[in-house]
């Protein structure tokens, strides 16, 4: 019986392995892409970046990149 979407061979798929360590470091290295850039910005740079966010409603807790520039914001902060 033919069924779709299934193959035997994932060990050589590795967009189809769920969970594997390939998909994990390709998000990991978009990820620290983002925190790299975050971490290159000053302070007027992080405020219009959440100004941009709260205008779109995307500045939430679940939103990763709101909570990487709110920690950049806090960090600037401290450092003055």
């Amino acid at each position: 019986m033919w069924t779709r979407n299934k193959h035997k061979h994932t060990a050589r798929r590795p967009h189809l392995q769920r969970g594997g360590s390939h998909s994990s470091s390709t998000r990991q290295k978009i990820s620290s892409r983002k925190n790299k850039k975050i971490n290159q910005m000053n302070l007027k740079e992080v405020q219009n970046r959440i100004e941009f966010l709260k205008a779109r409603n995307e500045y939430n807790l679940n939103n990763r990149y709101a909570a990487a520039l709110t920690d950049r914001f806090l960090e600037l902060l401290q450092s003055k």
